[in-house]
């Protein structure tokens, strides 16, 4: 049986395509896995041997990690601020 090869555009596609379903639903969560996606793309780019484990396992860690320093980054609350209340 064939093994799955992703080659590196393959993931900046899925960070194309996660962009977009960040414009679609903001919030910050999946920026930080378009730009894991991306890093992982350019990873397998500048290191083809990749194997998939490893793509799929850099991919998972740096989302990870992205959005837990997004979110000990972002704890000051959000106030909304209307321009007719001064």
């Amino acid at each position: 049986m064939a093994e799955l090869e992703f080659v590196f555009w393959y993931w900046w596609v899925l960070a194309l395509i996660l962009l977009v379903i960040e414009l679609l639903a903001p919030g910050f969560f999946f920026l930080w896995m378009a730009v894991s996606g991306f890093i992982t793309g350019c990873m397998v780019l500048l290191i083809p041997a990749t194997s998939m484990n490893i793509q799929v396992l850099v991919f998972s860690v740096l989302s990870v990690a992205a959005i837990i320093a997004w979110k000990f980054y972002d704890k000051k609350p959000h106030r909304i601020r209307s321009p007719l209340v001064e």
